[in-house]
């Protein structure tokens, strides 16, 4: 009976199960005594929640007609509001006719797949990527091909040699901060990708971490760039306000010139009709304020301290075994293991030490490599980075001398 019932799901669903990281993150979310580095998620002291508060009060004192459906590409005034914001911490140069405000940038992602792709049509990916993003792809019916990727992000000679050799309909990139790696794309290679897009196919730019930089100054968007040089058809934008607002409202963006973006209005149409006109009013009324600037200022420099911290501890007590990118920002770092170590089994050891990691494997579509892990920064509070690595080196010893 139960086989039957499975038969009848959906093919592309029944080989998907739900993230790693969301399956630890929910078991001991009500553990105080594990530290956990696998999850996404601020830490309740770091929302702005006089701000906050404020911000919902004034959606729901809105006039009536913001109770009903609105515009599927959003409420004209959120759109307006998002611009400048945009501009100054995305690095977006956009109009308000270019912006469609979606149910989060998951749903962004999933209008750019569902626009973009064709049942068997190609997707490049970084070697290691986002998962919900190959999911989200997988359930589009795509390939995914992986283009081998370094310090600064994936190589566009690399991505030349299969664009030469076969048909891809679309790269998706991470250009900030990429979960899981934590690598920043440089500004050479996001012009070098746009000529590529030119000569072939589309670019989806995937941004959820890049207000999160730790100094200097935002980098351009590809978007950005790509309409400076007359290609901005060739690029669709993909913004969060999970990372920076709060992620319960689900609000996100996706950014795109004709003939992406009415597409994009017509599949939106067909998924949700509108997003939440309230949470829309709230978002808006809240980049309105002005808080968010200072909301920002404020992840940015809890989040360098944590990650300043955690590679203090790496370095102290772990730096015979492992290696690690330093990000520039965002939330992610990656790291490997020096010697033959399969964080997967690992794992087990650490989570008995009630310290909780991801390991990097689960981040490959193929050939993955099990010596490397991501830790999520954002939730463990600095002064705790030193006994998370003290658990580790427990755990990393048990395991050793289990397997070795």
């Amino acid at each position: 009976m139960n086989q039957k019932i499975t038969n009848l799901i959906a093919k592309p669903l029944q080989g998907i199960s739900s993230s790693l990281a969301r399956q630890l993150v929910g078991n001991v979310r009500y553990n105080p005594d594990v530290i956990s580095m696998a999850g996404e998620v601020t830490t309740a002291e770091l929302y702005d929640v006089d701000g906050v508060h404020t911000a919902i009060q004034c959606s729901l004192d809105a006039p009536t007609k913001d109770f009903g459906y609105g515009l599927t590409e959003g409420l004209l005034g959120t759109r307006e509001a998002i611009l400048p914001f945009a501009k100054k911490h995305w690095g977006i140069d956009a109009s308000a006719n270019e912006v469609i405000i979606t149910s989060g940038a998951q749903q962004a992602l999933h209008i750019a797949s569902r626009i973009l792709t064709d049942p068997g049509d190609t997707i490049a990916i970084a070697d290691a990527a986002y998962l919900l993003a190959m999911q989200t792809f997988q359930i589009s019916h795509a390939r995914m091909l992986t283009i081998a990727s370094d310090e600064e992000g994936i190589i566009p000679d690399a991505l030349e040699q299969h664009l030469k050799q076969q048909r891809i309909k679309a790269l998706y990139v991470v250009s900030n901060n990429a979960n899981p790696t934590g690598i920043t794309l440089s500004l050479e290679r996001r012009r070098r990708l746009i000529v590529l897009a030119d000569l072939y196919d589309f670019i989806i730019e995937d941004d959820p971490y890049c207000a999160l930089r730790f100094d200097g100054q935002v980098l351009p968007s590809i978007y950005t760039l790509a309409s400076q040089m007359g290609l901005g058809q060739r690029v669709l934008f993909l913004g969060s306000f999970s990372t920076t607002f709060i992620p319960s409202l689900r609000l996100g963006v996706l950014i795109a010139k004709d003939p992406l973006y009415q597409a994009a209005v017509i599949m939106k149409q067909y998924l949700d009709i509108n997003s939440s006109c309230l949470s829309q009013k709230a978002l808006e009324q809240y980049l309105n304020s002005g808080r968010i600037d200072a909301q920002i200022n404020r992840l940015r420099h809890t989040y360098h301290q944590r990650c300043s911290a955690l590679t203090q501890a790496i370095d102290e007590h772990l730096s015979d075994h492992l290696t690690y990118h330093l990000p520039d920002g965002g939330v992610f770092l990656w790291a490997r293991f020096k010697q033959s170590i399969n964080a997967l089994e690992l794992l087990p050891y650490a989570i008995k030490e009630k310290l909780i990691f991801i390991p990097g494997a689960t981040f490959y579509t193929n050939k993955p490599c099990f010596s490397t892990l991501r830790f999520c920064y954002s939730s463990v509070p600095a002064d705790q980075m030193e006994e998370a690595m003290l658990r580790l080196g427990r755990a990393l010893k048990q395991y050793m001398a289990d397997h070795f």
